[in-house]
């Protein structure tokens, strides 16, 4: 630890260092991409860089500091290390940067054993009753802000259900023409770590700009997430309860699965 916020390097590290920065200096053809060297490798570690800017935020005496080494780690340059990302999409970056840097290790599943949950798409056929499913994976759940009163009606319109009828009706292999059908989304798998992503900017086609809603989102202080699954499929219920309740809004709330036993931790 006390090397992670010193920066303090021993001679072979320094070594390694000094041949990182030579090879920075050098024009970008003097050196394909299959002879860069490890101590390059070694630099450009993203958990590493991740570890001593936690490290140096959690020990030492200062309120801020660089995120430079880390930015540069995940291959951000010049105006890119400038450029504003909402924290949604920083995650995402953050994340994939991460996931890739730990492929040739032990630990190359790290990010998906965490995050990564499995959503089914469903469309039912009501005149003959045909299911069409198909499975996706997710890693966050981006959900609306606007027109919200509390992070159930968020959640129902995200996983709710939606009917295909009129002219968007649903063409049905087994009845071999357009039918009503009624679409839906629910979750198959949920991770021990659920992020909850508030769209908080919509796009104002009046004024061709984006527009951040600042409207309020309450949510509960213990969020069931079992109506949303596909076990016990049921959103009207989940907006019902939430209608019903009377809880206090809290910056720190836990969700628990169709099971109940995976606890998480929002914010």
């Amino acid at each position: 630890l006390d090397l992670l916020l010193s920066g303090e390097l021993g001679e072979e590290e320094e070594e390694e260092e000094a041949a990182v920065e030579a090879e920075e200096e050098a024009p970008v053809e003097a050196a394909p991409a299959a002879e860069v060297s490890e101590p390059a490798r070694k630099k450009y570690v993203i958990p590493l860089h991740v570890l001593r800017l936690f490290a140096w935020l959690q020990c030492a005496r200062q309120s801020a500091t660089t995120t430079e080494a880390l930015t540069r780690s995940f291959g951000w340059h010049g105006r890119e290390t400038s450029q504003q990302h909402d924290v949604h999409e920083l995650n995402r970056v953050l994340f994939d940067a991460i996931d890739q840097s730990l492929q040739k290790t032990s630990f190359k599943r790290l990010i998906p054993s965490l995050y990564q949950g499995v959503a089914l798409n469903q469309i039912h056929c009501l005149k003959c009753g045909y299911k069409s499913q198909r499975e996706e994976t997710f890693q966050d759940l981006a959900v609306q802000v606007s027109g919200m009163a509390h992070l159930s009606d968020s959640l129902a319109a995200f996983a709710g259900r939606e009917m295909l009828d009129g002219d968007n009706q649903y063409f049905c292999e087994k009845c071999d023409g357009k039918v009503d059908a009624e679409k839906s989304l629910m979750f198959r798998e949920l991770p021990p770590v659920l992020i909850l992503s508030l769209m908080r900017f919509e796009y104002n086609w009046a004024t061709e700009r984006r527009n951040k809603v600042n409207s309020s989102l309450a949510f509960p202080l213990t969020l069931d997430m079992a109506p949303f699954c596909e076990a016990s499929y049921d959103p009207a219920a989940a907006v019902a309860a939430a209608r019903r309740a009377e809880e206090p809004v809290d910056p720190l709330v836990q969700a628990v699965d169709a099971e109940g036993d995976q606890v998480y931790e929002l914010s």
